[in-house]
């Protein structure tokens, strides 16, 4: 919720307001029969998008917005991450015309789904040298855009490793602590562009979203993992403790 009176609001920049509240951090959250949100932050559903996206295009959001910060037709783009953010950036990059998009992510379940998202290969980090894989499939150059969807600092390391001189880093995920970078060797002599990406652009994402899902471009069904009543709301955040469930939907009346 923007405050529409700072520096950033009144220019355009809404989605990094200096007054932000967040719903569910600085105010009361959505697991509740009734929420009361401003009328500005609510969005109307086009009929012609499926009902059961509207709970999910939050994360979207994020999604669109980090592949959508800078060119992307015709470009590599490598994911680290697949978390749902992660997955719904492989759908997105698909559908805006990426040449090649490459998911990277150490749990197997999430690479399953990365493969369903029609992502054109999925690495383990764990096992697998990713760096090599990628300069393999990019002529040696690297990956034109790199988008971080992790937080972690192996997965930002490696966003650093694959990216081709010139290219650009999206970076989504949280660190829990600071990251050390030897700007000289992996910023400045490759000329890369760094970005940082917050929430989404408002509105400029949202009608990009709803343009995309109304023309068919997204499919995000393989990230739903659990349709679940609201009684059983303990239940599914021990799915997804598990690593084993995805994007979890909640149906206040029950699922039937």
């Amino acid at each position: 919720m923007a405050c529409g009176k700072c520096l950033q609001c009144r220019t355009g920049e809404a989605h990094i307001c200096q007054n932000v509240k967040i719903i569910g951090v600085d105010a009361d959250g959505a697991f509740a029969e009734y929420v009361v949100i401003p009328e500005s932050n609510v969005w109307k559903l086009d009929p012609a998008i499926p009902q059961e996206y509207a709970s999910i295009l939050d994360p979207l959001g994020n999604a669109v917005h980090s592949v959508l910060a800078g060119e992307i037709a015709a470009k590599s783009v490598a994911i680290t991450g697949c978390g749902p953010i992660g997955l719904f950036a492989i759908a997105v990059a698909r559908a805006t015309g990426a040449a090649q998009v490459f998911a990277i992510e150490t749990n197997q379940h999430r690479r399953k789904i990365a493969a369903e998202m029609k992502a054109d290969a999925v690495f383990d980090p764990a096992t697998q040298d990713v760096k090599a894989e990628i300069l393999q499939r990019s002529d040696g150059q690297g990956a034109d855009v790199v988008l971080e969807m992790a937080g972690h600092p192996k997965a930002i390391r490696t966003a650093f490793d694959i990216v081709r001189r010139g290219g650009r880093i999206s970076l989504l995920g949280l660190t829990s602590k600071p990251i050390s970078l030897n700007f000289s060797e992996d910023i400045i002599f490759k000329g890369i562009t760094i970005q940082g990406i917050n929430g989404r652009r408002m509105y400029q994402t949202w009608y990009q979203m709803t343009a995309l899902l109304k023309a068919g471009k997204l499919d995000l069904h393989p990230a739903i993992t659990d349709r679940i009543a609201m009684k059983d709301f303990s239940s599914a955040m021990e799915r997804l403790k598990t690593g084993e469930a995805s994007k979890i939907l909640v149906y206040p009346n029950g699922t039937k």
